[in-house]
């Protein structure tokens, strides 16, 4: 009969893990800085939350004339919650640390400070940023921004000298490269109006909003 598995180790101590930590974070920075790095400095992080806030976007044009919200939205809410929790345990894992463990640590700066030794070290930012996502009004805010981006500008387009009807014109807006064809009835040096598609561009620092004291910077 196989044995069973060993008891998985004790928790490490907070103050252990505020060491260990601290070797990670920028000086003068709070020790749970890595952990919001861990969402900041993650690109697979970063493309799979503007690849759910794409998709999802078409749902929100949705005209809600009583105020109420359909119920899918609230589904949506949970799964980009979902997001950031497997975000979460992902950096855990990369520095060796457990849920409880981190419990624990936010648990020990919370007592040493109610007790006069030290700072927080950035707790109160810390547990702001990362409950953000729970949040169903920063949801909504995320969500009607990705609606706006996706809606489109329009801009004018001058015909340059080189050019005229009917002919490709190459242009370039934020970035995006757009092959165009100057309309029969532009002539050059007239104008004529393009639709044209923000970039993505999931502003991580923004959303988590972090001051410059949890950097170390201020």
């Amino acid at each position: 009969m196989a044995l069973p598995p060993p008891p998985p180790p004790p928790p490490a101590d907070a103050e252990e893990l505020y060491e260990r930590l601290a070797l990670h974070a920028p000086v003068c920075g709070s020790c749970l800085e890595p952990l919001i790095s861990g969402f900041l400095q993650d690109p697979s992080f970063r493309r799979e939350l503007q690849a759910f806030v794409a998709a999802r976007a078409p749902e929100f044009l949705q005209v809600c004339e009583d105020g109420s919200h359909p119920h899918a939205w609230k589904s949506y809410h949970d799964e980009y919650r979902g997001i950031f929790e497997s975000q979460m345990q992902k950096i855990l894992h990369s520095l060796g640390m457990t849920d409880h463990e981190l419990t624990e640590l936010c648990r020990w700066l919370q007592e040493e400070n109610g007790h006069g030794f030290q700072y927080d070290d950035g707790l109160n930012a810390f547990l702001q940023a990362v409950t953000v996502c729970e949040a169903y009004d920063n949801f909504l805010t995320v969500m009607f921004a990705e609606v706006g981006r996706q809606a489109g500008d329009a801009i004018d387009v001058t015909v340059p000298e080189t050019s005229g009807p009917g002919q490709p014109l190459r242009i370039s807006y934020l970035g995006i490269t757009y092959d165009l064809t100057v309309p029969e009835t532009c002539a050059a040096g007239e104008s004529f109006q393009v639709s044209v598609t923000r970039p993505a561009n999931l502003d991580l620092v923004s959303l988590f909003n972090v001051p410059d004291s949890f950097y170390g910077l201020d």
